[in-house]
């Protein structure tokens, strides 16, 4: 997705806002109905679902963090740091919905990257998994190569085409832009229980 003069963070900014305000209007609407005199139970319902609403809101944002610094010289990083790095921005309830596999990702060897950019889009793909499916989520790290992949493993949705990119697709889209720069990349997993998103990453 590009606009007319070739400026893809342009369009994936673009993309962002239009999702947020989708998300806005949704929570909005949900809202409405914990005041409603509509039974006991759809109150609980909207009150998921805003949870839900609420943690996609919070991946976007952490997506437009590297779309709109300026990006640092890659070094050598641990995973077992990025992981760690992912682990502290999540609240109480949010962490008990994901499983962070330490040991797998202390037996990877160090990666290149910039570590904040990769922390930013790490937390994005996991919070907008998290908002699109009622499963936990794992988070994972294995030698693949000449690259170390970051996994997240998510029951999450995925869209097919449309006039733009939404949900994961759109995350996973700025997560290519802001790791391609330091030699990262972008892999959708969608076969057996390992399905998710892989984040590549060079090793040191």
């Amino acid at each position: 997705m590009k606009f007319e003069d070739g400026s893809e963070t342009a369009a994936l900014l673009f993309a962002l806002v239009h999702e947020v305000r989708n998300l806005l209007a949704a929570t909005r609407l949900h809202a409405s109905l914990i005041g409603s005199k509509a039974g006991a139970e759809q109150p609980d319902d909207a009150g998921r679902v805003i949870g839900a609403l609420c943690e996609r809101a919070g991946a976007l944002l952490a997506c437009m963090g590297p779309l709109t610094r300026p990006s640092h010289a890659a070094r050598a990083v641990d995973p077992v740091e990025l992981l760690d790095g992912v682990a502290c921005h999540l609240d109480e309830d949010v962490a008990k919905r994901v499983e962070f596999d330490l040991a797998a990702a202390a037996r990877c060897e160090s990666v290149r990257c910039d570590r904040d950019t990769v922390v930013c889009v790490l937390l994005a793909v996991l919070l907008t998994a998290l908002g699109e499916s009622l499963e936990d989520v794992r988070v994972t790290a294995e030698r693949d190569g000449a690259e170390v992949a970051l996994l997240v493993e998510d029951a999450a949705r995925r869209t097919e085409g449309g006039p733009m990119p939404c949900g994961l697709d759109l995350v996973e889209s700025v997560a290519e832009a802001a790791l391609r720069p330091a030699g990262g990349r972008v892999e959708r997993d969608s076969d057996g229980p390992r399905s998710g998103t892989r984040l590549l990453l060079p090793v040191a």
